[in-house]
């Protein structure tokens, strides 16, 4: 593991200016530098790069980042690959982290596995083009498939000989150990020590890691026999986990990234033959129920994807019910329905590359709508049949994360239904507050959300609940950027920014999940006294997501022109300027907000609420909640009505 102490070293080094111009044609502009998006066709250049914060920013297509970042985007680097290739350049010796006994025995077992499975594929590969068992079964089958040589090459297609160990007897004739490949998956032993092949007599699909390595494979028999499943797949192991992996990703990632959109099929074969249709953003989650870990690693690429289901209408109904995992993980979700009896596979031979393509473009619908019109095809005349599909539809439209999807989707079922919106509504938030409470209860103890206003009221209340009735992201978002900015910055009274605001917030935990993370990171560094250098951490954090969040909050804006003074005579007042007031304000003001719509969720709940005790528990609290309101309004020189 590369160490903390080379990483700082790469990020003191490589500044950004340097690492981006070596790619990006750049010109000064004010304090910062412009020049053509490298990640978006653009003729009027979008594109920032700010020296004093080392980062850059893309207003057109949204990228931004550091110098590590950029390098990983452009060039299509992991994160390790892409600290390499800049320690590389400025001449860093790369320090390794000095790991246990043991975290070396675990590093070095996976990659022995690493090793097996490539031999492994190109065994399979081999034995595929250059036998005669292979030629005349594995090759002739693909071939029947349609698949060029360029295609079984793009995902290392190969057979796996319908003999009892070929493979066993290669492996330890090369030096390859046999305990590793039984980890690997590719042989098995029996209880009298014989060993024999996994996967025999098959066609062979390795599976493969973002990085392109092979971490498991798929073999579909050619055989028919009753003993004999069609597919069998490698089973769990160190290095492959298959609920965080979709066969086809390290094929499609660039082309998904580039069109921003994922094509999400079934099989190896449509991941397979559409690639070679010239539609390359597509993966498969090989007939296994997505999870996740699935739809987060195709979100990395773009939130926007596009579900293709076979005709077979009783298929469709099976299958999506089990897809409000992908709204849930705040994926955009659209869906082709195939005509009855095709798969991908198929209907693109059936109709051709150019004809298939057309009918994606023209069929793709709104996922839950789709849900929803296929539902009520069997149910819309049957009253009870319809209450189950108010409530499936309200549980899928409870899984978006995104308020204003939540309220166009109420709005557009609700016609569909025929009900009254406000019932859709209600069931939603009903199904969501019900959500919340399950995941809270399964989170581990510690740092926990503001006592006085969510935790102290009877937990039996609706309003008790951390619904998130409006928007708070750009307000949180803003608090991280202080934090991560100016959070060291000693102040007048001789306060730290970090403490100004944490005390303003008291426990008030925020509710974007990152934001979060990060505030509990600023409340625990305070404690220590090492806020000071936070900024830096989070930037090289070993998680990307936090990397990316923080990089993108403090990417460049927009500068203030200096026309605004020279021209017109405006002076305008700097944040830094004035940091204690805004800090100070922006803090209160999101308290404020939290408040309020703590006090608007007690109102609603009191207007239905009729056991006495509960009332009056809710009016001691109401009155509690409007207090803290009006003291922060008072401070901040406002009077805010709701």
């Amino acid at each position: 593991m590369i160490s903390r102490e080379t990483i700082e070293k790469i990020n003191d080094a490589a500044y950004v200016e340097d690492v981006v111009g070596e790619f990006v044609h750049l010109k000064k502009r004010g304090a910062n530098l412009l020049g053509l998006c490298p990640f978006h066709d653009e003729k009027t250049p979008s594109f920032i790069v700010s020296p004093a914060k080392g980062i850059y920013k893309c207003f057109g297509c949204g990228k931004s980042g550091d110098s590590i970042k950029f390098i990983m985007e452009h060039e299509h680097y992991s994160y390790p690959q892409a600290l390499k290739f800049l320690a590389e350049k400025y001449s860093i010796a790369i320090e390794e982290k000095e790991v246990s006994p043991e975290e070396k025995k675990e590093l070095d077992k996976k990659e022995s596995l690493f090793i097996v499975l490539k031999y492994a594929a190109e065994f399979f590969k081999d034995r595929m083009l250059n036998s005669d068992d292979g030629r005349a079964i594995g090759l002739s089958y693909f071939k029947e498939r349609g698949f060029l040589e360029e295609t079984l090459d793009t995902f290392d297609l190969g057979y796996s000989p319908d003999k009892w160990d070929d493979l066993y007897q290669d492996a330890i004739k090369k030096g390859y150990n046999e305990e590793y490949l039984i980890q690997a998956g590719l042989i098995k032993k029996k209880d009298d020590g014989k060993v024999f092949d996994f996967f025999r007599g098959r066609v062979m699909f390795p599976i493969h890691n973002v990085s392109g390595k092979p971490v498991a494979f798929g073999g579909r028999v050619l055989k028919k026999t009753e003993k004999s499943p069609k597919y069998i797949n490698t089973a769990e192991t160190d290095v492959y986990h298959k609920s965080k992996l979709v066969y086809g990703i390290f094929q499609a990632k660039q082309e998904i990234r580039k069109l921003d959109e994922t094509y999400l099929v079934e099989g190896y074969t449509d991941v397979i033959s559409l690639h070679q249709a010239g539609i390359k953003n597509v993966v498969a989650s090989s007939g296994t129920s997505l999870t996740p870990d699935q739809v987060r690693l195709i979100r990395r690429f773009s939130p926007n994807i596009t579900l293709l289901y076979d005709g077979d209408k009783a298929g469709i109904k099976a299958a999506i019910r089990g897809v409000d995992i992908l709204l849930e993980q705040d994926a955009n979700v659209r869906v082709i329905q195939l005509p009855d009896g095709e798969d991908p596979d198929s209907y693109l031979q059936s109709i051709g590359s150019e004809a298939f393509k057309a009918y994606l473009d023209k069929e793709k619908q709104d996922f839950v709508l789709f849900k929803l019109t296929i539902l009520l095809e069997d149910g819309k005349n049957d009253p009870l049949k319809k209450a189950a599909i108010i409530k499936d539809i309200a549980l899928s439209i409870s899984k978006i994360k995104d308020s204003i999807k939540r309220a166009v989707y109420v709005k557009e079922c609700s016609q569909l239904l025929e009900i009254n919106e406000k019932l859709l509504i209600s069931e939603t938030n009903k199904l969501r507050r019900s959500d919340v409470k399950n995941k809270a209860g399964q989170q581990d103890q510690g740092y926990q959300p503001i006592d006085e206003l969510e935790q102290a009221v009877d937990p039996s209340f609706d309003h008790q609940q951390k619904e998130v009735v409006q928007n708070f992201e750009p307000q949180e978002r803003e608090i991280i950027r202080i934090l991560l900015q100016y959070g060291g910055q000693e102040l007048a009274d001789g306060k730290t920014v970090t403490s100004l605001v944490l005390e303003i917030l008291e426990d008030l935990e925020l509710n974007h999940s990152v934001y979060s993370y990060i505030q509990k990171a600023y409340k625990e560094a305070l404690a220590n006294g090492n806020e000071l250098d936070m900024m830096n951490a989070f930037k090289s954090h070993q998680e990307q997501e936090i990397r990316d969040v923080c990089l993108d909050i403090l990417a460049p804006s927009h500068e203030i022109s200096h026309n605004w003074t020279e021209m017109h005579d405006v002076i305008v007042t700097s944040f830094d300027a004035d940091l204690n007031r805004i800090a100070k304000e922006v803090a209160m003001r999101y308290k404020s907000k939290r408040l309020i719509d703590m006090l608007k969720m007690l109102d609603e709940n009191l207007k239905t609420e009729s056991d006495y005790e509960r009332q009056k528990k809710m009016l001691i609290f109401r009155q509690k909640f409007e207090k803290a309101k009006n003291e922060l309004h008072e401070q901040l020189g406002t009077d805010v009505l709701y």
